[in-house]
Order: structure tokens, then sequence, then C-alpha cells
């Protein structure tokens, strides 16, 4: 199944915009605002200043039945930077940078770019504080192992989130899997493999090369 072309409803667009809220702001979490949990949480999240890895994202309705699966690659700078190139099935790469969300699909000759603050909620959680994230939308339910992997599950606090459910999954210390779980029934599963933390990333990775004559939408 090929990713909607509608960046707006597009469930990238949304997990990118939660991943890049996650990582950003960690650097000003203050440990002795929550309990342990969530100041181990926070410790776990601030360690990532890089992260360099392949990735798996399967999106399951509530029948378990699978949607849509993709893989490809992707590269965070806890600054705010993201690339997420999917390989399979189809070849589209979404970048965010400078507070600006690119969606390029070579296949439609297209390119499309919004300002990150019109992106709807999770992609909206990672550009704000752990504090403010956790305080105002979300709260720790839970934390608990399953298939050697420790697992800290979120909650939203109201009825009307997009997403009710976000789960991160650590292996030695180290993000492995995230799962978001949205009003619709949805389970969304992201699995990172050949994961490199902290590693240099050139900054010019953020930004795309562009075919001549493509189509560009500007929605900034």
């Amino acid at each position: 199944m090929k990713i909607a072309s509608n960046f707006s409803g597009s469930y990238v667009a949304i997990l990118l915009r939660i991943i890049v809220k996650l990582f950003c702001c960690l650097y000003c979490y203050n440990c002795s605002y929550a309990n342990t949990a969530t100041a181990d949480l926070a410790n776990l999240l601030a360690n990532i200043a890089t992260l360099k890895a392949n990735f798996i994202q399967t999106i399951i309705d509530d029948n378990r039945q699978t949607l849509q699966q993709s893989q490809g690659t992707m590269y965070l700078l806890k600054s705010g930077s993201l690339r997420w190139e999917v390989s399979q099935p189809i070849h589209q790469i979404f970048v965010v940078h400078q507070q600006l969300v690119w969606l390029y699909d070579p296949e439609l000759q297209q390119v499309i770019i919004k300002p990150l603050h019109a992106l709807d909620v999770p992609v909206l959680l990672l550009t704000k504080q752990l504090t403010t994230l956790v305080s105002n939308n979300f709260f720790l339910d839970k934390v608990y192992k399953k298939n050697h992997y420790l697992w800290y599950r979120l909650k939203a606090k109201t009825a009307n989130s997009q997403y009710h459910l976000m789960e991160l999954g650590f292996f030695n210390h180290k993000l492995h899997a995230m799962c978001f779980h949205d009003n619709l029934g949805h389970k969304i599963t992201i699995k990172l493999q050949h994961v490199s933390y902290n590693v240099a990333i050139k900054p010019t990775i953020f930004n795309l090369k562009l075919p001549a004559n493509i189509d560009i939408i500007d929605e900034r």
C-alpha cells in the first residue's frame, strides 16, 4: 500500500512529529519533576544525541490485520533534524529540518513543504520538553519487560487525543522499538535495526537534492 500523498493525513508525517518532539527538548528536563520511572525514561532519551538506524514500520488494524508495512533508514539529531527515508514498498523521503517538514515522492515527482507546527499530534509532541509532554499530554502508566525489552507505556490524558497510547522499548539501555495506538484502533509499530547512537551525522543529509522541473507544493 502506498503512503498517501496527502501529507497532513499521513501516518508517517504524524509519527515524525512525535519522534522529533520526543527527543528535541530533553536537555531541559528536570529529574526532580517526576517519579523515578519518568526520570529514568528521560535519562535514557537524554543520552541520545544522534541516532542512525534501519527501521521496519507496521500498521495493524483493530482486527490484527496488517494494513501497511514499510522499511527504510532514519537519521536523527536531537537538535531537531530528522530524515526518514522509505525504501520499500514505495521510495519516499521525509525530512524535518529548521522547523519545516518536506515530503518528497520521486514517483510522483512532487515535494510538499509544511511548517512543523502545522502537523497534528504526535509529531508535535517531539518539540516539547518532556515535563510539558507528560504533564499536559501523557502520563507514565506502566513499566514492564517483554521479549527482552524494557517498555515504558505512556497514556494520553484526554480521550480526544489522536494517539491514546505510546510505548517505547529499550534493550541494553538503547531505544529499539516504538509503538503508537491511535483512536481508530490502529497500532503502529516501529522496530529499529543496526542502530548507531551518538555517531557523527553530516548536516547535509537533511538537505534534499531535488531534480529539475519537480512539482513543488509550498504550504509554509
